[in-house]
């Protein structure tokens, strides 16, 4: 990736438990909200550690993914096989030399592009893996709008340097999409405001703030208004590839 090495991918997803989100968790009914329940194929690109790979499991997808961080091959696949989801090809392979000859009626990612410079021919790329009729789903985190972004400026500083804010717009995303012959039905911003807090280092200042924040964080989130492009921590696309 273009803003962050394979290394520090590592170092993060170290130890890290697997898991099945909540099941009202926002990327969940996201998900559940706008996709079909189908038992065709389904493709995750930068699957590990299959979080949200697990949601379209449950929603009755065959699961193929790619990943370049070590326990992909082994470990995801072995937690995936125990909650009995149909399993095709996890691999450890890079998205830029993975052969497209293979077709998937869904291709999602899930947090990706916006960890690249070039964005849009990192999305394009996504449209190499999707059958006639198939479906694409990316998300994003919503960190350029001014609230978001400065909150992460000030608690998640170096997080913040790794992604591309220019990245998290979908009026281009969509634009892109429409462009090579698909159809979008839905491109926006969801979920209700929530932050979340990157294992960084804080002076007491900072640390003292972030701990008034956190606590009233439950609050803030039920007045702000939900599925808003100014507070809502996700932004998502939906798209049929009419070809």
């Amino acid at each position: 990736m273009d803003l962050i090495e394979q290394k520090q991918w590592d170092s993060n997803y170290k130890g890290i438990e697997l898991f099945r989100p909540r099941h009202n968790d926002q990327m969940r009914l996201f998900l559940q909200n706008n996709l079909p329940k189908n038992s065709g194929s389904c493709f995750e690109i930068g699957c590990y550690p299959g979080t949200y790979l697990s949601v379209l499991g449950d929603l009755g997808y065959q699961l193929n993914g790619i990943d370049l961080t070590p326990n992909t091959d082994v470990l995801l696949i072995d937690w995936l096989k125990s909650h009995g989801y149909n399993i095709g090809k996890i691999e450890i392979k890079d998205f830029y030399k993975l052969d497209s000859d293979t077709k998937y009626d869904l291709v999602a990612s899930f947090g990706f592009i916006e960890h690249f410079n070039d964005y849009e021919k990192v999305l394009k790329r996504h449209l190499d893996f999707i059958a006639k009729n198939g479906i694409l789903v990316i998300t994003t985190p919503n960190l350029n709008r001014p609230f978001l972004y400065a909150l992460h400026k000030l608690f998640n500083p170096k997080t913040l340097k790794i992604h591309n804010i220019n990245s998290m717009n979908p009026d281009i995303w969509k634009k892109t999409l429409i462009e090579n012959g698909f159809e979008v039905t839905y491109s926006g911003f969801f979920g209700y405001f929530n932050f979340w807090v990157e294992n960084e280092k804080r002076n007491f200042l900072v640390k003292t703030i972030l701990k008034v924040f956190i606590y009233f964080l439950p609050l803030i989130s039920r007045i702000l208004p939900k599925n808003n492009k100014f507070f809502s921590p996700y932004i998502g696309l939906v798209a049929r590839n009419k070809n």
